[in-house]
């Protein structure tokens, strides 16, 4: 084979992968952005998140669950009192639970 074909099959992918990088940028830079109200407080859900991303979210979601009396926790192992989540966190957390069967404490 050529050397030349090998060098317009190249020519041709990273033109296509131009391409598509200006689409995204263009759709990235008119999709507007809603700032937050200046009296609005973080939530505990998104500290928690720009602290240690989604491992720390669900320990402050099981904390919560813990300190409201819906989730026991005893000898390593989990216990759901109150299965009914109050927002989208303690759902996953309990949908998680299912599998979980023993959490290891630090």
């Amino acid at each position: 084979m050529p050397w030349w074909v090998l060098l317009v099959v190249a020519y041709g992918l990273s033109a296509l992968c131009a391409v598509r990088y200006r689409r995204a940028l263009r759709v990235f830079l008119h999709t507007p952005v809603r700032a937050r109200p200046p009296d609005e407080e973080f939530t505990l859900y998104e500290v928690a998140f720009l602290r240690l991303h989604e491992q720390r979210v669900a320990q402050v979601a099981m904390a919560a669950m813990v300190l409201g009396g819906r989730l026991t926790v005893r000898d390593k192992v989990i216990t759901v009192v109150d299965p009914v989540p109050r927002d989208a966190v303690e759902a996953a957390v309990l949908r998680r639970h299912l599998i979980w069967r023993v959490v290891g404490c630090k």
